[in-house]
């Protein structure tokens, strides 16, 4: 039985919350083990990962963008160091297997496993796999996957294994008058739920910008997690509206799909399991 486990999770609540499904399970599996996350420095993890009860050391680290951009140099620079602090913390921590959830905390989490020999698995939950996941799955022990057909897409395929995807069993259907209540709706009316994942999306944002007031004057009221960056620009268009509650971030989201009637969002693979769960239209 596993005793000391870290777990390299962060940057969007997609790598964040299957982490801590898996986590949760440990503990019940196992009241004594020691558990530890490795996040990004500064961004959200660092706020949902203590709340949910675990301890949490960050890196340094961004992602990479697409495009050319100058912002890349930044971030090459920043995985050398993210890689030799990770080593500290595995070195310091001593756990006894590194589980990754794939984004960009999780290579240099996995590589310096790697190069220290320790049992390493890496998890991709999308059907095309992530940069980082096509990075470290090679020498990976395993490779969790959740379709068949992104083995196609990997170096190695000996070391796959396709299972379903953990979702936090805490997340639970509330009554609709409760959920509604939380958000200040009104139970008796439609409810549209808008989301473009923990971190937002702008082009979700921007689109219902233009017709919310259409979709409000027919009586249907809108949660909108608006994400940190857009919050301000759709708090000021809307905050007159009391058929709408912006948001920046939901941390009972739960409490949203419970109340809602349809839903607008990313696709997600984290998302799209919530919403089969709740059986909500989306």
């Amino acid at each position: 039985m596993i005793n000391r486990i870290i777990f390299a999770a962060g940057g969007t609540g997609g790598h964040i919350y299957p982490a801590i499904a898996i986590a949760d399970e440990l503990v019940k599996l196992n009241s004594n083990i020691e558990i530890k996350f490795i996040g990004a420095k500064g961004r959200i993890e660092e706020k949902i990962i203590p709340a949910n009860g675990y301890k949490l050391e960050t890196i340094e680290i961004t992602g990479f963008k697409r495009s050319l951009n100058l912002k890349n140099i930044s971030a090459a620079f920043k995985v050398f160091k993210a890689l030799k602090d990770s080593k500290k913390i595995l070195k310091d921590f001593a756990p006894e297997l590194v589980y990754g959830t794939g984004g960009f905390v999780s290579g240099p989490v996995l590589k310096a496993a790697q190069s220290f020999g320790l049992p390493n698995v890496i998890e991709e939950g999308n059907y095309y796999p992530g940069v980082t996941v096509k990075l470290v799955s090679p020498k990976a022990d395993k490779v969790i996957l959740n379709f068949e057909g992104t083995k196609k897409f990997l170096k190695r395929t000996d070391n796959t294994v396709v299972m379903s995807y953990p979702v936090r069993e805490n997340m639970k259907q509330y009554n609709r008058a409760e959920a509604s209540k939380y958000f200040g709706m009104d139970e008796s009316r439609k409810i549209l739920f808008v989301f473009g994942g923990s971190q937002g999306a702008r082009s979700i944002n921007t689109a219902l910008l233009e017709c919310f007031k259409n979709i409000t004057d027919s009586g249907i009221q809108i949660i909108w997690q608006t994400g940190v960056t857009d919050f301000d620009m759709v708090n000021s268009a809307v905050s007159s509206n009391k058929r709408v509650k912006a948001l920046k971030y939901i941390d009972k989201i739960d409490y949203a799909y419970s109340c809602c009637d349809l839903v607008v969002c990313r696709s997600g693979i984290s998302t799209i399991m919530e919403l089969a769960g709740f059986g909500l239209p989306a």
